[in-house]
């Protein structure tokens, strides 16, 4: 059936329905109507007065278009027609990106065979050329192009230390300045993505991204700035999960330096330089943290320039962040120091009530094993300990002695045992001795193993956190 839309390019739109229950169609053809305007006139200028343009939606979003002179298909002078075919619903956004680049590659396979004229997509073609022609200059001149980037940080959703990553929602600015476009026509040049994508481009990646979307489109990315200066600006936004590989000695007292690593996937450091964009001090950068609980991040980013493996000029933002370890205090170590303290009510057990002692300080033992494994739930498997592990290995060997100390006083007062004297009272006295001795030795050094841990868990902190953010340690790195 026929849908008239009032314009001054389209008198007619035919639609063709190959799947019930498309929904948003009105959307579609508004979309399809604008994107034609510039293309139809750019065939008006190049003295096509008719033409029928078939645009075939698959349901991949895979667009087909084809062009045909009115002669060709007997339409009559002046009349415009366009016949859509869908084969099933797909979203309005993938619709008119695959649509706008379908439109782009068909107007320039039609207007290459029309002899003296330039549409508007050969000279973007044209204005490309001369964009990475002025690159070539400037690096042959030994002057690399100097491309500005920042950052801002929109949300980080978890810092995770078993697979050493960050989900993170950020945004990468860059500019530069380009010559070919200084002064260029708006006619020459009209801003629309096919004509940016023909332009030179530091093309930049995140190094350190493992799973990484894209959320910007190419209108929403590019933007020529200024036309007398040339400059140029590409920002695109991402969100998922970058590595993050965390140094977890000091844990739960740890620092962490997330970084977000940008270099060029071609373009060596004697040819491109990122730096930070001057514009925009480093201590001006967004960082935002709606949905973290268990870190603090400092709203002070670094940033470090360094040359790669290969030879690229790579740039990296490095976000502090302190683990709130309050948590960690009140359900572990807590739980870990009343541990403890249980475990010296064995020294009030006489010495010869072997079973009974044993029987607790197995009991005690297992409890601690038990809680080391549910810790372990949380961290990777590094091949060092955490401070939280030396105090759980400590704790493991203050038992171990508790349980010997056990065993030796039994053998002093017990009758007719190896280190049994003839006098049991006598050895029952001295037992008794090492057990008061003990319940005063064991709890000093367990205080001690706990207030040590702890001091030198705090004094890392602070340590990785003393410099600049502007100077992260390279340790955090």
């Amino acid at each position: 059936r026929e849908m008239p839309i009032i314009t001054g390019w389209m008198s007619r739109v035919v639609r063709r329905e190959q799947e019930q229950n498309v929904e948003n169609w009105d959307a579609c053809f508004v979309e399809l109507r604008n994107s034609f305007l510039g293309w139809a006139a750019t065939l008006e200028d190049a003295k096509v007065a008719s033409y029928m343009c078939v645009v075939d939606i698959t349901s991949d979003c895979r667009v087909e278009i084809v062009v045909e002179p009115a002669a060709a298909i007997g339409l009559h002078s002046g009349e415009r027609s366009f016949l859509v075919v869908a084969q099933n619903d797909i979203e309005r956004d993938q619709w008119a990106e695959a649509l706008q680049q379908a439109i782009d590659a068909a107007a320039y396979r039609e207007h290459r065979t029309i002899p003296g004229q330039m549409s508007r997509i050969q000279a973007a073609e044209t204005i490309g050329e001369a964009s990475r022609a002025a690159f070539k200059r400037e690096v042959q001149g030994g002057q690399p192009r100097r491309v500005y980037v920042r950052l801002q940080v929109f949300d980080i959703k978890a810092v995770r230390a078993t697979d050493s990553t960050v989900e993170i929602d950020f945004a990468i600015y860059m500019r530069w300045y380009d010559p070919a476009l200084i002064h260029a026509s708006k006619q020459q040049f009209r801003r629309t993505v096919h004509e940016y994508e023909q332009l030179w481009s530091p093309g930049l990646e995140v190094n350190n991204g493992v799973e990484l979307r894209e959320m910007w489109d190419g209108n929403t990315s590019w933007n020529l700035k200024d036309y007398e200066t040339g400059e140029i600006k590409y920002s695109q936004r991402y969100f998922g999960i970058v590595a993050n590989q965390m140094d977890l000695r000091a844990f739960p007292f740890d620092a962490d330096a997330i970084p977000i690593t940008i270099g060029p996937k071609v373009h060596k450091k004697l040819s491109l330089k990122l730096e930070h964009d001057p514009e925009h001090s480093i201590r001006t950068t967004k960082v935002a943290c709606k949905s973290l609980i268990d870190w603090e991040i400092d709203q002070e980013v670094g940033f470090q320039s360094s040359e790669g493996s290969a030879g690229h000029s790579n740039a990296t933002f490095i976000i502090t962040a302190r683990r709130r370890y309050a948590y960690y205090m009140w359900k572990f170590m807590s739980i870990n120091i009343g541990v403890c303290i249980y475990s010296w009510a064995i020294f009030l057990i006489p010495p010869g009530s072997l079973q009974e002692r044993l029987e607790m300080i197995v009991t005690i033992f297992l409890a601690e094993v038990a809680f080391g494994l549910v810790l372990s739930a949380d961290l990777p498997r590094v091949p060092y300990l955490t401070v939280l592990d030396q105090i759980v290995v400590g704790t493991y060997a203050l038992l171990f002695l508790v349980g010997l100390e056990t065993q030796f006083v039994y053998l002093l007062c017990a009758p007719d045992r190896w280190f049994s004297s003839e006098d049991v009272d006598a050895g029952a006295r001295v037992a008794d001795v090492i057990d008061r001795m003990s319940f005063c030795i064991f709890p000093l050094v367990a205080t001690s193993l706990h207030a040590c841990c702890i001091y030198r868990g705090l004094r890392a902190r602070r340590s990785a956190l003393g410099g600049s953010p502007h100077d992260a340690p390279t340790h955090l790195l």
